[in-house]
């Protein structure tokens, strides 16, 4: 048996975040700013040449924008996508996108990093120091030092299909040392890496792994200490492994814990259906895997994932057919100890397009939902009790 539609309130003030209507945007993501405002990134495409290009749009604290949208990456030629961001001790902040053909091969990985005042630091520069192939779907966390780790997947470079590696880099921006592979295990594809900092200065790298849990993709995760050195080895997060894991997604908790969240086909009697597990410092389980969603009929999946100022957590997903009109963002929030807070909620009023969801905490105890509507980039703000801001 499976639950039926939840008539979930709606909390939605959607509102556009893009100025630029013409051709496509997508891709987003979200990262909080040190002055309590918050970043978009998305990438949009043009109609008449069918490049795509990364861009950006700030905010204060107050909701308001913060100059007009801006162009993230210098280099033009070819399509430049899959933009991530995270916000810098120093108060500036680090994208990081996919780039086709720009290191002389298939598809590689850039940054740029920026000021507390909005001005380009340096150039971008490329990433991945193995070019061969294609390096794909870039995710980044800040560390407690004031460096960042950038995680992508790369194929063939570890001899079987596809597999995640990372590089680190110092306050400076240099790099430390050279890129190392995450995944231990290299049979067939490693990939969708998601990475977050821990408050001891280390970081936890989760990705998912096709057949190593025996079925089909299940959800991996490597821990590192501050200096950089693998803490203990790869380990399994999910623990029903029947079918499909896949899309996972991670954030930190204040005591140096972690959750992972991720989507499972099947497991909740209904297609896909939203999971997480939540970890404590040592790096052991917190009970057992548990349902986000309430709702299970129709698909819930692409699950973001974002700690909140009270070191709660909020989890946002899509879910096919539950607003009755196409694909919805839906989210629910969770308490420092776990207990969910009220009920999912709604938070979109327009159709989403799959896999375009971003979650970011604000400094306030709220947080901003983003996602990919038609051809246009949309946001949801909430204040700490919940409630939708703006409008």
């Amino acid at each position: 048996m499976f639950a039926g539609p939840v008539k979930a309130p709606i909390n939605a003030l959607n509102t556009r975040v893009n100025t630029t209507i013409s051709g496509e945007q997508g891709n987003p993501d979200v990262a909080p700013l040190r002055n309590g405002g918050w970043l978009v990134t998305w990438a949009r495409g043009e109609k008449i040449t069918s490049d795509w290009d990364v861009y950006q749009q700030r905010y204060a604290a107050s909701g308001g924008k913060v100059g007009g949208e801006t162009q993230v990456n210098t280099t033009t030629a070819g399509d430049q996508v899959h933009p991530a961001a995270t916000m810098l001790v120093d108060g500036g902040w680090l994208v990081t996108w996919e780039s086709d053909g720009q290191d002389g091969s298939e598809s590689g990985v850039y940054q740029q990093r920026y000021a507390a005042s909005g001005v380009k630091v340096d150039v971008e520069k490329r990433v991945n120091t193995t070019t061969s192939g294609s390096q794909y779907h870039p995710a980044i966390t800040a560390l407690a030092d004031g460096g960042w780790v950038i995680t992508w997947h790369s194929r063939p470079q570890d001899g079987s299909r596809y597999g995640v590696y990372q590089q680190r880099y110092a306050v400076s921006g240099a790099d430390i040392g050279i890129e190392t592979q995450v995944n231990t295990t290299t049979a067939l594809d490693q990939v969708m890496p998601a990475v977050v900092a821990l408050a001891d200065g280390g970081w936890v790298v989760t990705w998912m792994s096709m057949e190593q849990d025996g079925s089909v993709g299940g959800i991996y995760e490597q821990r590192y200490a501050a200096s950089g050195a693998d803490v203990g080895i790869e380990t399994q997060v999910n623990t029903t492994t029947a079918d499909d894991q896949n899309n996972p997604a991670i954030t930190s908790l204040a005591d140096n814990g972690w959750v992972v969240t991720w989507d499972s086909i099947g497991q909740d009697g209904s297609g896909f259906g939203v999971y997480q597990q939540r970890y404590v410092a040592s790096g052991a389980k917190v009970g057992v895997e548990t349902q986000v969603n309430t709702t299970t009929a129709g698909d819930q999946y692409y699950p973001a994932i974002t700690v909140l100022a009270d070191n709660g957590w909020l989890v946002t997903w899509e879910s096919n057919g539950q607003d009755g009109r196409g694909f919805g963002v839906f989210e629910q929030r969770y308490a420092a100890s776990g207990v969910k807070v009220g009920i999912e909620t709604q938070v979109t009023t327009t159709n989403v397009y799959e896999g375009t969801t971003a979650v970011a905490a604000l400094a306030d105890g709220g947080w901003v939902v983003t996602w990919h509507s038609g051809s246009d980039i949309y946001q949801q703000r909430y204040d700490a009790v919940g409630n939708p801001v703006g409008g």
